[in-house]
């Protein structure tokens, strides 16, 4: 059985395998571009700031990179970086397109890392002299890649911020309001809240307006109680103006005050910590309850708690004790999860906020995808005085699903690829729409990437034969060349349906016999190609003959278990 992969082993600046300790004749760092791998601090910089990257990427990089124009086999890179230890290609795999993310370098046309098909990799970036370089003496980064968020126009989400500009104004009457945003990861949830918070909305409330920003994480163990909702007492704490808060923490909240040691001293918080000894934790739920009530007597407060997915039972509690509380408090509470992870893992979220809505005391904003309209509008302010083909909103649309960080990240792509360039009159495509090659960008593949390792290898397994069986399937063509039972896969089709997840109902199937089945369809073609793209490399290398042998075998399987010689079945959407 493969052995998940340990972040916390010796940095190659600390020791380790034989192949990370670095010789004292060896380079500080190197250049290339404007990225510099700095091999002592153990980090990747680009322009003087770091790039955060997991430590077997990074390892990953600094091993290709002090070996330049070499072929590095993928088994070496395996043993080198992942010494004793049973680990799958597609780890590895996985650390690559995370460098090429990072870089901004694009597999199909590489400047930096080149894939060498069934044999390994190369690093074929130049790179400067082995030393430290100074940041005077960096180039100026290219022009191609991501542009700063803000440039960036959030389309399609004019309703959505009309709702959350009423609630504000709602809590502003010291009507307290909570709202919940949700959707699928990249649909732009926390691009909605970051353009409601710098909107005229906020800024002309005519009060003082604190805003609170927490975040919940996954985590495999434990999680620590409150702990997005302790980020974003210490997020206020920071403000220049938040004596008022310490004052209110201190003689309100002092449960809350013992765990932000930043805000008094050893001394304190010691004698603070014996005070409180034998005070059950249900009394942070009121303590917080009459901190927010007379902080707000003052100044309105939103509370952003993002991810609320992954959230700790605690978090919920508060929220639903904020909610029944009767006193008034200017107060909105901006909430956003993913209802398909929360579903999945029956968190308490779900029941919490069903229940509120049926008491009108929270408003849920599921945010749809984006219109062909809305891809038009963001392609025009992304790309003003641009000579795009009328259809070029409709490709993009109909190949990302209207998803902004999928559509995104697919323009992102054409442009490393050289494919909309930028003239002199302005932005043009480089070649007719037509000839245009639709892959999936290396970021898209990664996100969905993350989201597959959370899948069971039955649950993988699943999806990788549907992604074979063409645009839709019925489980009775996925479950013959998985050997399974019809029943089960239906089941498991459904699970992934009722989730929110990978797949949804694209219609039906009439049997001859009269019975009536569902056919099943990935909720994105990135999806069916990202999960297509993890098959066992030898099933790539012999993908004429899969596609004749195992489709056809899928397609025999159908007719074979239940269609007669000459008949066939009628489906409908």
């Amino acid at each position: 059985m493969a052995n998940k992969e340990k972040e916390d082993e010796p940095s190659p600046t600390t020791g380790g395998a034989a192949a990370w300790r670095i010789q004292a004749s060896s380079p500080a760092s190197i250049q290339f571009g404007s990225f510099q791998l700095d091999f002592r601090g153990g980090q990747l910089l680009q322009d003087s700031r770091p790039i955060p990257l997991r430590p077997k990427t990074w390892r990953v990089l600094y091993y290709l990179a002090e070996r330049p124009g070499t072929l590095v086999s993928k088994n070496d890179l395996l043993e080198a970086v992942w010494p004793n230890v049973a680990v799958t290609e597609w780890v590895l795999s996985k650390s690559i397109r995370e460098l090429r993310v990072a870089l901004k370098d694009d597999s199909k046309t590489p400047r930096l890392i080149e894939t060498v098909q069934r044999r390994g990799f190369r690093f074929i970036a130049p790179i400067g002299a082995g030393r430290f370089i100074a940041p005077s003496e960096f180039p100026s980064p290219p022009a191609i890649g991501h542009e700063p968020a803000a440039a960036l126009p959030c389309v399609g989400r004019a309703a959505e911020l009309r709702r959350l500009s009423s609630a504000l104004a709602q809590a502003l009457r010291g009507d307290r309001a909570h709202v919940f945003v949700s959707g699928e990861a990249g649909i732009g949830k926390s691009a909605l809240v970051k353009t409601f918070l710098e909107s005229s909305a906020v800024s002309a409330a005519g009060v003082p307006v604190w805003i609170a920003r927490g975040t919940c994480v996954g985590q495999h163990g434990a999680r620590e109680a409150y702990m997005p909702v302790l980020e974003a007492l210490e997020d206020l704490a920071r403000r220049r103006d938040a004596g008022r808060l310490a004052e209110l923490l201190r003689r309100l909240a002092p449960t809350w005050l013992a765990q932000m040691p930043g805000l008094i001293n050893d001394e304190d918080q010691r004698t603070l910590r014996q005070s409180l000894q034998g005070v059950k934790p249900e009394r942070m739920l009121r303590e917080f309850a009459a901190l927010i009530e007379a902080l707000t007597a003052e100044v309105a407060v939103v509370l952003v708690l993002e991810d609320l997915h992954w959230s700790d039972p605690s978090t919920i509690d508060l929220l639903w004790a904020l909610a029944q509380r009767v006193e008034p408090a200017r107060l909105l509470v901006i909430g956003t999860f993913r209802p398909a992870d929360a579903i999945v893992h029956e968190h308490v979220l779900m029941q919490v906020m069903r229940t509120l809505a049926v008491r009108r005391q929270c408003i849920e904003l599921p945010l749809a995808y984006l219109s062909e309209a809305d891809v038009s509008v963001y392609l025009d302010a992304r790309f003003p005085r641009h000579d795009f083909p009328a259809t070029f909103a409709r490709v993009i649309r109909r190949h990302t699903d209207g998803n902004p960080l999928f559509m995104a990240g697919f323009i992102d792509h054409l442009r490393l690829q050289g494919v909309i360039l930028e003239t002199s009159p302005g932005w043009s495509l480089r070649a007719p729409l037509e000839t245009i090659t639709l892959d999936v960008p290396d970021d898209v593949r990664l996100l969905i990437d993350n989201d597959l390792e959370g899948l069971s290898p039955a649950d993988r397994h699943l999806l990788q034969a549907a992604s074979v069986a063409g645009d839709d399937f019925t489980p009775l063509v996925v479950a013959a060349p998985l050997g399974c039972e019809v029943v089960d896969v239906e089941m498991r089709c459904e699970a992934f349906v009722h989730a929110r997840r990978f797949l949804r109902v694209a219609g039906h199937v009439e049997w001859p016999d009269g019975s009536v089945s569902r056919r099943y369809a990935f909720v994105h073609e990135l999806y069916r190609r990202a999960v297509y793209g993890q098959i066992a490399e030898a099933l790539h290398a012999a993908a004429p003959a899969h596609r004749a042998g195992a489709g056809g075998r899928l397609r025999g399987a159908a007719h074979g278990h239940c269609l007669p010689a000459g008949e066939s079945l009628r489906a409908w959407p």
